[in-house]
C-alpha cells in the first residue's frame, strides 16, 4: 500500500516543520562552526602578524 509522503508531510505539520529544521538547521551550524573558525584563525593569523610586526620594530630600534 502507497502512501504520498507529501500528503503525509501536510496532514502532519510538527514532523515537516522538525525535518526543516533538521535539514536546515544542520546546514546554518555548520556554516556557523565554519564561519567561527575561520574568524578565529584569520584573528590568529593577524594576531601573529602583529605580533612580528612588534618584534621587528622592538629589534630594527
Amino acid at each position: 500500500m502507497y502512501k504520498d509522503p507529501m500528503n503525509k508531510i501536510s496532514s502532519n505539520r510538527v514532523s515537516y516543520l522538525d525535518f526543516w529544521y533538521l535539514e536546515t538547521g544542520c546546514k546554518i551550524e555548520r556554516l556557523f562552526k565554519v564561519s567561527t573558525v575561520v574568524l578565529f584563525l584569520v584573528n590568529l593569523l593577524s594576531g601573529q602578524f602583529d605580533v612580528l610586526l612588534v618584534g621587528s620594530k622592538v629589534v630594527g630600534s
